[in-house]
């Protein structure tokens, strides 16, 4: 069972050479600094924060010569540097990404916004807005949460704080979202249509500010601008964040509309006093004209909320202006306010329900089909941070759930008031792989795969469950047969998702009750311990950078249904369960519980059997490949290049997804000579003798002679060896145990040794 959906968003564009020794770095770190402000900055932790002194001017200057991204742009010459929260900067060659129109830009000169490229690392890129209050920064990553940077204080364009997302603990949360949710009707006529047709969706925004939000960004300079500039400067950095995330999961940009004419200046005076969602619909009809935009919104200093007003009434008159989000813009500490919050988990919220989405968490159903992230949720459309005992994590993660992606792109095609850009980068084209079955009890890789026309593209990949039901910390396990138990991570370069993380896995903690909120993304994930199905989609987003110097961000779609077998499983190592020692090179035993897989719905007949040096991360060791899953097979120890003590075992199925881990670390050591015994078990009948037959390895570039003898000998019985000694590698060695006929029956173990100088194995 399989769908498919993608889109394309593409800024044409094309290398060019520079010299980094032309470029000169503008922010200078003050590590003595964080120590002056960390007790004002108690939701940071301070590992990973940093202060800088920047020189403003100068930054200005550097990017008066950067290009206007469009069809047209060929090339940027301009590169700067931008700051990490480290204390590192990083080279990033820059065009212009203008937020507001371009009769708003001539208004406005001393407003500017900007995307950047790594020159270094493809896939690392970066929005920052320039203002006469200084610099906001964003710079998001293919694989670590983003890094932001702003000012230390209102007005003062010099100083500034590098931080990221993931570090913000004892966060202002109890954001409520009020908007009621609604099921848009389906039109049939479109449902073979999206919004891929190689066009990125530009929608004119009309944005308001109550008298409260204004004064709140006042920096009391004149000097820089009014009041009402200063708020709209800001009104401009959060859209040019926002600009970030839609671009690259729907390619959608927004634009706006209006200037300081409806940026209010003081709270007695401005039109809103209650019914926001009423009020500020009138008042954009009324200031902006129907006609002159396509999606409003207010922004507003008030206790943390917001409401849409509608689902899906982009392009609508009478509905399209109806949005707000409150936030109370307060450190309590006194230290700098760190807008990230309003500008991921607050705006970007609202305006995705405008563009048509639904509420994406589980810990209660609105009936809309897409309650499929437990508890809270962690994307955009979820309620990260503000649900109690249901928090998955603090703080939404900046980006879009597939549920979401796809209720906005069905109700676009059915909308025409953007404007449409051509672009014209090849996208990925997404593939989840097949259906499978799977064993209770069992971890499992989801494996995904992605091609692109452009070999280079740098891709990034995000497995999702798609399940509707209420999900709850208190009804969350392995025994829920409904709704989602498996959390959205952020986006990876890998296209292999471990289920549960591979953390959890080498721990040994496959099933979880009660989660609660861990800030390691190991919480809300669980195998099944019950037969039930498992809905996932795989979203893959295209991050590379095109001819150089422009970002094409592009996204495609596939999905994939995993079926959870209750006849069969848990699949499990059962040897290598205490830290035994093996010599590298020599034969070992692997076993495991079959558990029902070998037949039945699963029907996996072979198994891979892999050996990981570093504790479970990676198997980069094959050490038997397409072998019979009958539960029991010898293996050759490999040479790895080393003694480790963080040895483990992996059995997976040949053509399936499932797998399983020993439960224990233990230690494989380098070892000069091995003696592989080709069947250390034989049945004898007195009075015959007992023949054993063994190899002899060396390794290490050993030579030397070693002498062969057993020990531990039931008394009365003597071995005998054939060759008694080697030193070849490959000799084959046969050993004659006799004088049993006056044993009793029974077990008898002994012990082979070959000794060499002072070397005894």
């Amino acid at each position: 069972m399989k769908t498919k959906l993608h889109f394309v968003l593409s800024i044409t564009m094309f290398l060019f050479m520079f010299s980094t020794s032309a470029q000169e770095n503008h922010w200078v770190a003050k590590e003595q600094l964080n120590t002056n402000i960390a007790d004002k900055i108690s939701n940071l932790n301070e590992k990973h924060f940093i202060t800088y002194e920047l020189n403003f001017n100068a930054l200005k200057e550097q990017l008066q010569g950067a290009p206007i991204r469009s069809v047209n742009t060929t090339v940027s010459n301009t590169v700067i540097y931008l700051p990490n929260e480290y204390g590192k900067v990083e080279p990033f060659r820059i065009v212009e990404a203008p937020v507001l129109s371009l009769e708003q830009s001539e208004r406005y000169p001393n407003i500017k916004t900007y995307q950047g490229f790594s020159v270094n690392h493809p896939g690392t890129r970066a929005r920052f807005s320039i203002v006469p209050q200084g610099v906001q920064v964003m710079i998001s990553y293919p694989d670590k949460p983003a890094t932001f940077v702003v000012p230390m204080d209102k007005g003062n364009a010099s100083m500034y704080l590098a931080y990221n997302r993931q570090t913000r603990v004892n966060s202002i949360k109890d954001f409520e979202c009020l908007t009621t949710a609604e099921v848009l009707p389906i039109n049939t006529q479109n449902l073979n249509r999206d919004a891929n047709d190689q066009l990125l969706r530009t929608f004119r925004i009309a944005i308001s500010t109550t008298g409260e939000y204004t004064n709140f960004w006042d920096d009391g300079d004149a000097g820089n601008g009014s009041p009402q500039e200063d708020a709209l400067a800001q009104v401009v950095s959060t859209l040019n964040r926002m600009n970030e995330v839609f671009e690259v999961d729907m390619a959608v940009t927004f634009s706006l509309v209006n200037g300081t004419e409806i940026i209010y200046p003081d709270p007695a005076t401005d039109p809103y006093s209650g019914n926001l969602n009423g009020q500020v619909q009138n008042t954009l009809t009324a200031e902006v004209g129907e006609a002159n935009y396509d999606i409003g919104h207010l922004f507003t200093f008030a206790p943390n909320n917001g409401n849409a007003g509608c689902i899906g009434c982009v392009c609508v008159d009478g509905q399209k202006g109806s949005a707000f989000s409150a936030h109370e813009f307060t450190d309590n500490d006194g230290g700098p306010y760190m807008s990230d919050f309003f500008d991921i988990d607050y705006v970007p919220h609202e305006v995705g329900h405008q563009m048509g989405a639904n509420h994406t968490f589980s810990f209660s159903s609105e009936g809309t089909g897409v309650n499929a992230e437990p508890g809270s949720g962690t994307t955009i459309m979820g309620y990260a941070g503000i649900t109690g005992g249901n928090d998955v994590q603090d703080h939404s993660d900046p980006y879009f759930h597939y549920n979401s992606i796809d209720q906005i792109l069905n109700n676009l095609i059915t909308q025409t008031c953007w404007v449409g850009l051509p672009i014209s980068n090849n996208p990925p084209v997404a593939d989840a792989g097949s259906d499978y079955t799977i064993p209770t009890g069992t971890a499992f890789v989801l494996k995904g795969n992605a091609t692109d026309g452009d070999v280079s593209d740098v891709l990034t990949y995000t497995w999702e469950q798609i399940d509707d039901g209420v999900t709850t910390t208190g009804n969350f396990g392995p025994n829920k047969t409904s709704g989602a138990v498996w959390r959205s991570q952020p986006p990876s370069t890998s296209p292999d998702r471990y289920m549960p993380i591979i953390e959890r896995v080498i721990a040994g903690e496959l099933t979880e009750t009660n989660p609660t909120e861990t800030v390691d993304n190991s919480s809300w994930e669980t195998v099944s311990n019950v037969g039930r199905t498992l809905n996932f989609a795989l979203t893959v987003r295209d991050r590379s950078e095109a001819n150089g110097i422009g970002q094409e961000p592009q996204s495609d779609f596939d999905t994939v249904l995993v079926t959870v077998d209750a006849a069969s499983g848990p699949f499990i190592v059962t040897s290598q369960d205490t830290s035994v020692t093996w010599d590298a090179g020599s034969t070992q035993i692997v076993t495991w519980d079959v558990a029902g897989t070998d037949s039945g719905a699963v029907n996996t007949s072979n198994v891979n059997i892999l050996l990981s040096v570093d504790g479970g991360f990676t198997f980069p060791f094959v050490m038997a490949s397409g072998v019979p899953n009958d539960g029991s097979q010898d293996v050759t120890v490999p040479i790895t290049g080393g003694d480790t003590s963080l040895a483990r075992v992996k059995v997976e199925a040949s053509d399936n997804i499932f797998y399983a881990i020993n439960t224990t670390n233990f230690t494989i050591q380098e070892s000069e000579f091995v003696l592989n015994v080709a069947e250390p078990s034989i049945d004898v009948c007195t009075p015959d003798d007992a023949v054993y037959n063994f190899t002899y390895n060396t390794f290490l570039g050993f030579t030397d002679t070693t002498t062969f003898s057993a020990s531990g000998l039931p008394a009365g019985t003597s071995a005998v060896f054939s060759p008694p000694s080697a030193s070849a590698n490959g000799t084959n060695v046969t050993v004659t145990v006799s004088g049993i006929g006056s044993l009793a029956l029974g077990n008898y173990p002994f012990t082979l040794v070959g000794t060499s100088g002072s070397i005894t194995k």
